[in-house]
């Protein structure tokens, strides 16, 4: 099924070692697929790298006016510049990807088939042989027993960083919390508001490169604040 109107999202921070092969990797994606109507939108989450030098470098290089930099102010968390990516978009279907290369970008084309084949409105990846740490494997696993209970969700892999959604204008706002992850807050108003979702397999590969702000001492300290965070989605 052609892909076409779509709005690609990289929330960035501090990637300076992979932002380049990324921002290619979609660039070929795009013109493999031969995708008309299409932008490229990064948003630069305050990074204390070469991220934006690199990315500046790239969009004058290709002198497209589709390729598009967004700069936040000030550290937003990841789902600030997930939801400005939403927010700012300019074609009703969004792609949403983790900037740190360890997505397949030709994934989308998964994402969107079977989003367009079930007739849903949002579809997260459920990654194959997902190459994280053990620990944070684990602590994976807790949020999701909890997010089950608390939010009815009913996906097998809720926290993974590549996902497409379908604006919709019975939803007043995408994203209200500020975490380091999104996709609990789009799971909850997607349900909320009687819209399909569902999840396909992705490829997930090791971080290579850069260093993820996930660890096993971080999401310890954020463990309750996710829980009452959880709680707050109830309420959508």
């Amino acid at each position: 099924m052609k892909i076409n109107n779509i709005s690609i999202g990289l929330p960035c921070y501090n990637e300076e070692n992979n932002i380049k092969v990324v921002i290619n990797n979609c660039l070929k994606f795009i013109k493999k697929n031969k995708i008309k109507n299409w932008e490229l939108l990064l948003v630069d989450n305050k990074s204390t790298d070469s991220t934006t030098r690199i990315i500046h470098s790239l969009i004058n290089k290709y002198k497209s006016s589709n390729i598009k930099l967004i700069k936040n102010k000030k550290n937003i968390l990841y789902s600030g510049s997930a939801n400005k990516i939403i927010q700012k978009s300019k074609f009703n279907l969004v792609c949403i990807m983790d900037s740190d290369n360890q997505y397949d970008i030709n994934d989308i084309s998964k994402l969107y088939n079977f989003l367009n084949q079930k007739k849903l409105d949002l579809v997260i990846g459920k990654r194959v042989n997902r190459q994280d740490p053990t620990s944070r494997k684990i602590i994976s696993k807790i949020f999701l027993f909890f997010s089950r209970i608390l939010i009815n969700n009913n996906l097998k892999d809720l926290n993974c960083g590549l996902r497409i959604l379908k604006k919709n204008k019975i939803i007043k706002k995408y994203i209200k919390y500020n975490l380091n992850f999104c996709n609990p807050e789009l799971y909850a108003r997607y349900l909320s508001n009687n819209l399909k979702i569902g999840e396909t397999k992705i490829n997930h590969f090791d971080r290579d490169n850069g260093k993820s702000i996930h660890n096993l001492i971080n999401l310890s300290k954020t463990f309750f604040i996710v829980i009452i965070y959880l709680f707050k989605l109830r309420n959508i």
